[in-house]
């Protein structure tokens, strides 16, 4: 059979469709590596005794939901904190034995956290200083368009572009 350029660049397109439709199936990180690297997260933080969201980078959301929790839950937070820095700085991990789930608030934080960030994602978009990835017009946070007070009752709209400065 003889090549023409239509049929290479037809099969290019077939290629090309065969890949982005695997992109959208696979995921890139196997599960064994997933399962690897979380079990490799937990044992070096049972090794200090911390939970999770313990060691998570402060952002505002994070800081308001964190003050949002219950008063016991804070204090043992601020103890397994000092904790951790205490043994580290004394080059020493706590013993199997006093070893806990480092998952075992993850749940309640994570909640928390999430509705904390719609809440200022919600006053940002009310604000008129909603962010949004690309210059697009999809924000960074992927909201629930259903369960977000601010987008009810209105039909098809689109949230303002950003103000670009030059």
């Amino acid at each position: 059979k003889v090549w023409t350029m239509r049929s290479a660049s037809a099969l290019f397109a077939m290629a090309v469709a065969a890949a982005l439709r695997m992109v959208h199936t696979f995921d890139p990180v196997p599960k064994f590596i997933r399962r690897a690297e979380k079990a490799e997260l937990s044992r070096r933080l049972m090794q200090y005794g911390l939970c999770y969201h313990d060691v998570m980078v402060d952002s505002p959301a994070y800081k308001t939901a964190i003050a949002r929790l219950p008063e016991e839950m804070q204090e043992a937070r601020l103890r397994r904190i000092r904790r951790a820095v205490d043994l580290n700085v004394k080059k020493i991990v706590l013993p199997e034995s006093q070893w806990v789930d480092p998952w075992r608030e993850f749940d309640t934080v994570q909640n928390l956290l999430e509705y904390t960030q719609r809440e200022l994602d919600e006053k940002a978009e009310l604000d008129g200083e909603a962010w949004f990835a690309n210059g697009g017009d999809i924000t960074w946070f992927e909201y629930d368009v259903d369960e977000t007070w601010f987008w009810r009752g209105i039909p098809d709209r689109k949230p303002a572009t950003p103000k670009l400065e030059r």
